[in-house]
């Protein structure tokens, strides 16, 4: 194994920015439900806190930035690992993910 090989195994990426998206998304969401459970009807209805009355497009950020840490995570194994060991493993991981879940609910 290469020197640059080694090296590319090793990289990991960390995006600040996604994090604080996703902080925001989640409090949106929350503050969404808060407006709604609670007929909280004085909350402002123009300006930027016009947002938090448009709860879901705090679960679409969501989705995006998942899509993209997903196609991140993939592209590095499809870097690393090439083609072949690719499809399987990359369906392994995703599966460990998604049916304990699905089963739990």
């Amino acid at each position: 194994m290469s020197v640059a090989k080694a090296e590319k195994i090793n990289v990991k990426y960390h995006f600040d920015s996604i994090d604080i998206l996703r902080g925001f998304a989640a409090i949106s969401v929350v503050v969404y439900h808060v407006i709604e459970h609670f007929n909280w009807s004085s909350f402002p209805t123009s300006g930027p806190l016009l947002w938090f009355r448009f709860g879901w497009m705090g679960v679409d950020m969501f989705f995006v930035i998942s899509g993209f840490v997903i196609a991140m995570s993939a592209f590095k194994q499809l870097e690393n690992n090439g083609t072949e060991k690719f499809i399987p493993s990359f369906m392994k991981r995703r599966l460990r993910r998604i049916v304990p879940l699905h089963y739990i609910t």
